[in-house]
């Protein structure tokens, strides 16, 4: 075995000591790992945690497994106490980046559950399967081509409105809300469209009437139906042959006969037209024609008309 000098505590460094009576001073905490020691046979003195052999015997006395290797020890001065941190090698400072492999990195776990703690659920991510993008796509598609064909029809009933040709009434000229003479135009409505109903005489048909005041109450947001006189004008154009000329009413409206609509008296308003009585005009918000219908309305074509104001396609009766 080893012999060693050791100078420290009881021993001034003359006497010979084994190395387990060293590790047994060590464990026994009267010597430790910066104390002066010199191996038989050497000059020199080291500390006792640079050598390998006194380090291992510690470690093994500790149940430990001895180091496979370490740095070479140097000598120290066994007058001048010095830690071992002093007299080890330091390396040299290097300014290159240090590159640290990706192995060594502390991974991140989650913590453990607590002994009767649910773990939370995992995480859900959201993602759409490209089925379900494509049925998604495929139904956009479909309400845009239906919305489109909707379009279409509306606008296509709206063609369809009225049973009196443009060319065939002076309302489609004249515009204005196909109304002439007073102060109409302080009388202008400012709903989206206006249904306007002349006659001359009398009342209108009970049930004319009933459909017109219910249009009234119904679209009031949208829809203005106003009641004025008729006038037929003076001319030599071929849709007035076999009518005569004649003024405005005198008084409007008839007497008994003021309808649960808005009328319009004859000095702030009236239509003058060629048309058979009673005369229905449709016009937009501005005044422009849009339909016209003489004698009144057929069942069909209040059913069309009523669709077109709720925006719907009509399909018959």
């Amino acid at each position: 075995m080893p012999t060693w000098y050791v100078k420290a505590g009881r021993y001034d460094g003359s006497d010979p000591v084994s190395t387990e009576v060293v590790v047994a001073d060590v464990l026994a905490g009267h010597l430790d790992f910066d104390t002066p020691v010199q191996s038989a046979g050497d000059t020199r003195w080291f500390a006792l945690g640079a050598l390998p052999e006194l380090v291992n015997a510690i470690r093994r006395a500790r149940g430990l497994e001895p180091l496979a290797s370490m740095p070479p020890a140097l000598p120290i001065d066994p007058d001048k106490r010095q830690s071992l941190a002093s007299v080890r090698p330091q390396a040299t400072r290097s300014t290159a980046p240090v590159q640290v492999a990706a192995s060594s990195l502390p991974v991140s776990r989650p913590p453990l559950p607590v002994a009767g703690q649910k773990s939370p659920p995992p995480r859900k991510g959201f993602s759409v399967s490209p089925l379900a993008m494509t049925l998604g796509a495929l139904t956009l598609v479909g309400l845009v081509v239906a919305a489109g064909y909707r379009w279409m029809r509306h606008a296509s009933d709206g063609q369809s409105l009225g049973n009196t040709a443009p060319q065939d009434t002076t309302c489609a000229a004249a515009a204005h809300y196909c109304l002439t003479g007073g102060a109409a135009d302080e009388a202008r409505p400012k709903t989206k469209w206006t249904l306007i109903i002349a006659w001359r005489e009398g009342c209108l048909d009970d049930g004319y009437r009933g459909f017109l005041e219910s249009l009234a109450e119904s679209h009031r947001a949208d829809l203005t139906v106003l009641g004025v006189g008729m006038a037929v004008p003076p001319s030599s154009d071929p849709r007035a042959i076999g009518k005569r000329a004649l003024p405005p009413p005198a008084s409007w409206p008839p007497a008994g006969c003021a309808p649960r609509f808005e009328t319009l008296p004859t000095s702030r308003g009236y239509a003058s037209d060629f048309l058979a009585l009673p005369a229905t005009y449709l016009v937009d918000s501005d005044g422009h024609f849009i339909a016209a219908w003489r004698g009144g309305m057929s069942p069909d074509q209040r059913g069309r008309l009523s669709a077109w104001l709720d925006g719907s396609v009509w399909r018959g009766p």
